[in-house]
């Protein structure tokens, strides 16, 4: 069937649901890959269409105006977007977190907006890992294969039917890069594989997503940021602009000089200036150390060379991407921002600590960063409950509208319809989970509290939500830092609440794994399995459950520390309520109206046990009593939704976020 060859129609929940009516468990067991359920029930066309659902997915197809094209058909204005992680769809672990999400919103909205755009990232044959967690939340890593063929990632061939590839030259041997494809509605995602036998112990550079080993994690950036510009021109395809997606891909400029040297016949200076002025960097972490770097050393070894564009001194190139912070290392950022003139933050906080961060820099090549904040693809995280909702009062151009004030609109919508679709998405939540806990039964809770836990959520329950990235600065542990309060909040039986969590922590990362051992180690301490849930394996599946249902999105990092964050934006377009430091966008999103802050603008100031005691206030105060008033005279609790709602639905579309993408792309 062609449409599994479009991961963007596939990823679609209307496309899901065509295989969950044809069987529900075997398309939760395969992670929803479409290509396996169909080898593995033979499915036909004619079967396919005659389900109910077909029609909805037909219906939605249509909508979107995916065209009939090839790779090969995009060739004009082209924009290369470089990304180290792509989420393609659930059945395809190549992103880690938040970057990948954005990636693949960013594609979709590029797709649905018809902006020619051409995704670059790694084939990863295992890509980032599947969590299990041990009894005592010790967090396990487990890897499956991903084979190009059971996923639809489809061999670039040349005309004689030959698989294409590159060539990278080394200090010590030639790497010979693969070409794969993906169709990704009106876009298309390149993916470079060097798992061949040519390459020897070197083919291993794409099976792992952010590997440990420094020098196997130089070699990817070198092969997504070099291999990328040399497979597009392989291809015969000159981008008019180059996106890097995070300083990982830097090196693509590099290459990018090289070609209009070698090909343009440009001096180095000129090259130079033109890739300054053709390409787009888009930085995403507030830490200097947070952002990808290597010893001098290390790139001194890879880049003395035929790496380097004709002309270039080695010494030059080294001057391109050092940073002295105590240490001296190479930093990918510091190469993007030197070669790059249209550099943006994701948030407006983010970019006032941006251009903190790399003033010196900044002030020599004397520009700014500017700020585009990160929105979220309605159409991929709306649940099937909200997205009626809106098409039948909204419109259905909700999905492709934005800065349009619906307050009005909203409050059309009759409480009791909210309420109902908010209880639809919990059901699907409480689903999921017990589905979870027969098919997976996490080895951290204990046996004799199994049946509790399966049968103890009710649907009318408050639910909160924590899901994200286990890294120390999102202090995961800060609503845990006084039990005492927070005991008889989770244990109060005449206004149950459920703390849902989720997330993982980098193998390589000690200090956040052991933020996860500890909240385990809470919960079984104090018997807390079914009051606090912790799903493994943090996914898009998990993710969409979770902001589709939970009342209240709880986010409390180090202020300044988080870039944008985009889940309380998919949890407030179904709904949801943030709880939130003012951080990221909740800083700029945040009105006293559609929400809650925790703290101020001098939140850093408070110690944890002031803070974590600040929310077992607001908790107890505020949000518990309103959610159970619900339904009084003043209605509070929805308006405040309705609130959170408009300012999703005005503000933080990636929609919006490509159009201003697009104001530079266009330049």
């Amino acid at each position: 069937m062609k449409i599994f060859e479009d991961h963007y129609l596939s990823s679609l929940d209307s496309f899901g649901a065509i295989f969950r009516e044809l069987d529900a468990k075997l398309w939760e067991n395969i992670n929803h890959n479409p290509s396996e359920f169909v080898w593995r029930q033979s499915v036909s066309d004619d079967a396919f269409k005659q389900t109910e659902s077909f029609k909805k997915f037909q219906n939605e197809s249509e909508e979107l105006k995916i065209q009939n094209h090839e790779l090969s058909d995009i060739s004009e204005n082209v924009i290369a977007y470089f990304s180290p992680e792509i989420a393609i769809n659930q059945s395809i672990p190549a992103y880690a977190g938040g970057l990948g999400i954005l990636a693949g919103d960013h594609l979709k909205s590029a797709s649905d907006m018809k902006i020619p755009m051409i995704g670059i990232t790694l084939n990863y044959r295992y890509g980032y890992f599947k969590q299990k967690l041990s009894k005592s939340g010790v967090q396990i890593a487990e890897y499956a294969e991903i084979l190009p063929e059971k996923h639809n990632i489809i061999p670039i061939l040349d005309e004689s039917g030959v698989h294409r590839f590159i060539t990278i030259e080394l200090p010590d041997c030639e790497l010979k890069v693969m070409l794969y494809q993906i169709k990704f509605g009106n876009t298309f995602i390149i993916l470079l594989d060097t798992d061949c036998d040519f390459n020897g112990n070197l083919r291993n550079i794409t099976h792992h997503l952010y590997v440990g080993d420094r020098e196997t994690r130089l070699l990817q950036e070198i092969v997504m940021g070099i291999g990328g510009m040399r497979a597009l021109a392989e291809l015969g395809i000159e981008p008019a602009r180059i996106h890097i997606n995070e300083g990982h891909a830097a090196f693509a400029l590099l290459e990018k000089a090289k070609q209009l040297i070698a090909h343009k016949g440009l001096n180095l200076t000129q090259a130079l200036e033109q890739v300054k002025s053709e390409s787009v960097f888009t930085t995403h972490t507030p830490i200097i150390h947070g952002n990808e770097e290597f010893k001098p050393q290390l790139i001194q070894k890879y880049f003395s060379g035929k790496l380097l564009p004709e002309m270039m001194h080695p010494n030059d190139f080294m001057k391109l991407g050092l940073i002295q912070n105590g240490k001296k290392m190479f930093s990918m950022t510091v190469l993007a921002l030197n070669l790059s003139n249209n550099v943006n933050a994701v948030s407006k906080l983010h970019t006032v600590t941006s251009n903190k961060m790399w003033n010196n820099i900044l002030d020599n090549r004397k520009i700014k960063i500017n700020s585009i904040t990160n929105g979220i693809h309605f159409r991929t995280w709306i649940s099937k409950e909200f997205d009626e909702l809106y098409r039948q009062y909204l419109g259905s151009n909700y999905l492709e509208n934005y800065n349009i004030d619906y307050a009005n609109i909203l409050e059309s919508i009759p409480n009791n319809e909210l309420d109902s679709a908010r209880k639809s998405a919990k059901i699907h939540l409480i689903d999921y989970f017990n589905n979870y806990l027969i098919t997976n039964p996490p080895a951290y809770i204990k046996r004799d509290k199994f049946k509790e836990v399966c049968t103890n959520i009710a649907e009318d329950a408050l639910l909160i939500g924590f899901a994200r990235r286990f890294a120390p600065y999102k202090r995961a542990e800060l609503v845990f830092e006084n039990m005492e309060r927070l005991i008889p909040i989770l244990n109060n039986k005449s206004k149950p609440i459920k703390l849902f969590i989720s997330g993982k922590s980098h193998p390589a990362d000690v200090d956040g794994k052991r933020l996860i051992k500890n909240i385990i180690r809470k919960i079984r301490d104090y018997s807390l399995e079914d009051k606090i849930i912790f799903l493994e394996n943090y996914d898009i599946r998990i993710a969409k459950n979770l902001v589709s249902a939970c009342d209240i999105w709880l986010n409390t990092p180090i202020r300044t520390l988080e870039a944008s964050g985009t889940s309380g934006m998919k949890s407030a377009l179904n709904g949801g309520i943030n709880f939130s430091i003012l951080d990221g966008w909740w800083d700029e999103a945040y009105d006293e109206s559609n929400g809650w802050a925790i703290g101020d603008q001098n939140v850093n100031d408070l110690p944890d046990l002031a803070l974590a005691n600040s929310i077992y206030d607001r908790l107890e105060n505020t949000i518990i009593p309103l959610y159970y008033s619900r339904n009084s005279e003043s209605g509070q609790w929805y308006k405040i939704m309705r609130n959170s709602m408009n300012t999703v639905l005005k503000q933080f579309p990636s929609h919006r976020m490509l159009e201003e993408y697009n104001s530079i792309y266009k330049k």
